[in-house]
């Protein structure tokens, strides 16, 4: 019976896996990309980003489009469930293309030496394999002119989805409040609207604790999610005390400045444990009965 559960479980999961292909025609890798040769160029087709160093000709009107990674660079591929396979078709612009990848295996096909030749997903340049990882990394020996990409998610994988705050791209809240805990410790994340400014953290004559700044339109306030008590109007500006964020990872607050929805989210990178509050005996007798 655990034998036929097994079959059964890896059939399922086998059938979970799926392709995502990325296109350096699409609009989508056209219209952000800083295209100047050997810049850095991050974007993001069908919810896979896509780093490297050298440059999308599809900008450049080539026919056919190619992502293309200059000698001794490398080729980063990220999603946001694990990548169970890669497969590069496209042409080195010399012969013997060699690369190494920091997770899997890695199977090399034919040597593209004709600008025109363009290889197939059926008949890759290269194939990575076995590599259950979120990100998978190629390092370009010569020139690499990728003409499609095909990712595969690993059993289990989602239609990955670019995340609303990129913490790794966001700073520190500055800190002028003069508690050095709070230094290097909240950022915060701004959806669309945003406020007029994300200022830092600080201590006003008119707040009652330390608070991080916002700035607004104006002072038509509407419903602030956070509970009274932990924040503070003074005119167009609203502090948000620092106190409603100590215990958590992340909060998102939505704040109403003319009938307008704003939400923020605030990160915590070292969040306090919550204190435990303790009742006395008279207290939990009195729950007890009362249940």
């Amino acid at each position: 019976m655990k034998k036929l559960f097994s079959l059964i479980a890896a059939v399922l999961f086998a059938g979970s896996m799926f392709a995502v292909t990325l296109d350096p025609g699409t609009q989508e890798a056209v219209t952000p990309v800083n295209t100047n040769a050997g810049d850095p160029i991050s974007l993001t087709i069908n919810g896979i980003q896509i780093d490297y160093t050298g440059a999308l000709s599809a900008a450049n009107g080539t026919t056919p489009a190619d992502f293309r990674v200059f000698a001794g660079k490398t080729m980063t591929l990220t999603a946001t469930s694990n990548i169970s396979k890669v497969v590069i078709a496209g042409k080195a612009n010399k012969a013997g293309f060699t690369a190494s990848v920091d997770n899997g295996t890695i199977t090399t096909g034919d040597s593209y030496s004709s600008v025109t030749t363009k290889a197939t997903l059926e008949d890759p340049l290269i194939v990575i394999e076995n590599i259950n990882a979120a990100s998978v990394t190629l390092t370009v020996g010569k020139q690499l002119r990728a003409y499609m990409i095909e990712v595969t998610l690993a059993e289990g994988g989602e239609t990955p989805v670019e995340p609303a705050c990129k913490w790794d791209e966001i700073a520190f809240l500055g800190n002028g409040s003069g508690v050095a805990a709070y230094t290097d410790r909240f950022k915060v994340c701004t959806g669309d609207p945003a406020p007029n400014k994300v200022v830092n953290i600080q201590a006003p004559g008119w707040a009652a604790e330390p608070g991080i700044y916002f700035e607004f339109p104006s002072a038509a306030w509407g419903a602030i999610s956070l509970a009274e008590g932990q924040y503070k109007t003074e005119g167009a500006g609203i502090l948000l005390y620092v106190s409603a964020f100590l215990y958590d990872a992340e909060t998102e607050v939505t704040i109403v400045c003319q009938e307008v929805t704003y939400t923020l989210t605030v990160k915590n990178v070292s969040p306090d444990e919550k204190p435990v509050v303790k009742k006395t005996c008279a207290e939990v007798y009195t729950l007890a009965k009362n249940d």
